[in-house]
């Protein structure tokens, strides 16, 4: 499996907090089945600008040190990203750290309660610049909760969803787990990553994720959520043979 979003790199964000947590969360993922993670630390966001020299520093640093401990692992580098106005710019300069670095994907993150105003022209226009934006957790987004058809237009323009596998299980609460499930089962999900920030209350654990899907989608396209569309992502690759976005019949989806 390939988790394409966790905070595993040590030291830079509210993630792992040192190289021996780092370890440890590899040790976890490589015990759950992943074979490859992008290391996501938040930038831009406000709070942790990580430079992507430290980025790409830290992959290298944490490589390495899985090779010493003999962890079968590999580390690509990305980032969390909060969108702006100069995004695009960002990414061709290098300033905003693409996934594997092939300008093609990012993790777009947005804010908590609500997707910002007029997203949808400044999404058309990164993927007029064929750069597309894989957007993360918005099962957690309390707009998207209460109506998850707010994605449609955006998945509908080819921007990528990754809801998180904890969600799925129910360990953001039921609100999130329900509008995790509808996503998915409306095809306005096509990722499911960790997210992970520590050995214990948010670890890179997949597999629990996937189980969940796979009851409402099939195993088959459960494990392409975590196998197949994130490899063609961390390559750079068109994502191909996408389910069309099904619109969510009820307007309000209700919490209850």
């Amino acid at each position: 499996m390939i988790d394409i979003h966790c905070h595993i790199l040590p030291g830079v964000d509210d993630g792992a907090k040192t190289l021996e947590e780092s370890l440890e969360m590899c040790r976890m993922a490589v015990a759950d089945g992943v074979k490859t993670i992008v290391a996501t630390p938040h930038q831009h966001d406000g709070v942790y600008n990580t430079p992507s020299a430290t980025i790409l520093a830290k992959v290298e640093q944490l490589n390495a040190a899985l090779k010493q401990a003999q962890i079968p692992l590999t580390i690509l580098p990305g980032a969390d990203v909060y969108i702006d106005v100069n995004t695009q710019e960002k990414i061709t300069s290098g300033e905003i750290m693409t996934i594997n670095r092939t300008k093609r994907y990012f993790l777009l993150e947005f804010p908590s309660h609500t997707l910002p105003a007029n997203i949808e022209n400044m999404v058309f226009n990164l993927m007029l610049k064929n750069i597309i934006p894989v957007l993360t957790h918005p099962e957690r987004i309390g707009e998207v909760q209460q109506h998850p058809n707010r994605i449609y237009d955006l998945v509908s323009l080819g921007v990528l969803s990754q809801i998180t596998a904890m969600s799925l299980t129910g360990g953001f609460g039921r609100h999130a787990q329900k509008c995790a499930k509808t996503l998915v089962e409306h095809n306005l999900a096509h990722i499911i990553a960790s997210d992970a920030h520590s050995i214990d209350s948010r670890p890179p654990i997949l597999t629990k994720g996937v189980k969940e899907a796979a009851k409402i989608v099939g195993h088959d396209w459960a494990q392409a959520m975590v196998t197949t569309i994130p490899q063609q992502v961390i390559s750079g690759q068109p994502v191909e043979d996408l389910e069309a976005p099904v619109p969510i019949k009820r307007r309000w989806f209700g919490l209850g």
